[in-house]
């Protein structure tokens, strides 16, 4: 009889534990689920906010080539228009190399179809001035084409600017819908445990005194498993060890670029150019366009100009739209109005640190 009756509390006891394993695992899929979402949004957030961006670098571009045309500028503008395109269609439509899905809400949509005119009138003119730089040259004005642009460009900015708060407000409520879900699975789960405490884990206490001698017996079992048990996180905490010990050895330092004390490259710019994969025409210009604010850069330069070095991390957006960490030193170099930019790229490092907190 004894033996029937801790056959059915077993049976109840395996029910009970399949009923919480299930809970976790609905829990667990839908966590992963959210958190592989969340990268995607994250990304898309990115991607949206980062059209801001090039919308505004191609206003200054058109404005400086309007001035000093040059083919480096009108490379450059072309290269942002190429992007400003890509991430647009991949916003809209899906773009497996920028990680885009290209999944939107019928509200995202129609918020895109409200800029389109916009984005348009921004791209097509853009075209048209780098088409006819490069078949005509700088002598063609390009006046009506650079206010074109300018005209939609504040347009398309605000709307890009709702649209990026719009992409943040779904993914919060994809936050507050799996918090809600989460919820409803732990309920789920403690009244699956209270079930057990009083269908199971009570009746099997009152049967604890008739099994007593037979534990005592497994008392040797018992302690041989804990020296097993003992042996094995000796080993666990080992091989942690040997994990943290694990490191990630940053790059050495090298000069990156020469500039002038007003901030313009000098020579030398080859190292900074990989690291971010296009040109550039001035620190000050590196620093503006990855949203420094004009106090830090003016405290940064007249630091430099009174002689002192000066030293820190600078967070940059490569021709991907990544980020990249640079350790910088700034060097003047006394005999002569010059400035050494001398770094290295801690991108490596600074990801593997944000990894392992």
């Amino acid at each position: 009889m004894r033996s029937t009756r801790f056959k059915r509390l077993g049976l109840l006891y395996i029910i009970a534990l399949l009923g919480i394993a299930l809970s976790i695992i609905t829990s667990q899929s839908l966590v992963q689920r959210f958190i592989g979402n969340q990268e995607d949004d994250s990304r898309v957030i990115n991607v949206a906010g980062r059209q801001r961006m090039l919308s505004q670098k191609i206003s200054k571009l058109i404005l400086k080539i309007q001035n000093t045309p040059k083919k480096v500028l009108v490379n450059e503008l072309d290269s942002t228009v190429a992007l400003l395109v890509k991430s647009h269609e991949g916003l809209l439509n899906g773009d497996e190399e920028l990680g885009l899905k290209g999944r939107n809400s019928g509200t995202i949509k129609k918020m895109f179809s409200g800029i389109d005119s916009h984005y348009h009138e921004i791209v097509d003119n853009a075209k048209t001035i780098i088409s006819a730089y490069r078949n005509i040259g700088d002598s063609i004005n390009f006046k009506k084409n650079i206010d074109r642009i300018l005209d939609h460009e504040n347009a398309f900015l605000i709307n890009m600017d709702k649209i990026v708060f719009q992409y943040d407000d779904e993914a919060k409520q994809k936050v507050s819908l799996l918090k809600r879900t989460e919820l409803i699975l732990f309920i789920v789960s403690m009244i699956i445990i209270l079930l057990e405490l009083v269908f199971i884990f009570r009746p099997t206490t009152k049967n604890v005194s008739a099994t007593i001698e037979e534990l005592t017996k497994s008392e040797k079992s018992s302690n041989q498993m804990a020296k097993e048990m003992s042996k094995l996180y000796d080993e666990l905490v080992k091989s942690y060890q040997d994990l943290e010990s694990v490191d990630i050895k940053p790059e050495s330092s090298k000069v990156l670029a020469n500039i002038k004390n007003e901030g313009f490259f000098t020579s030398g710019k080859n190292e900074i150019v990989k690291i971010l994969g296009f040109e550039i025409a001035s620190f000050k210009e590196l620093l503006k366009t990855n949203d420094y604010s004009t106090d830090f850069i003016t405290g940064l330069f007249d630091k430099i100009e009174k002689g002192r070095n000066w030293s820190g991390e600078l967070k940059l957006i490569n021709e991907d739209g990544d980020f990249v960490w640079l350790e910088v030193f700034l060097v003047p170099l006394s005999d002569r109005d010059e400035v050494k930019v001398i770094g290295r790229d801690i991108t490596e490092l600074k990801e593997a640190k944000m990894i392992s907190r």
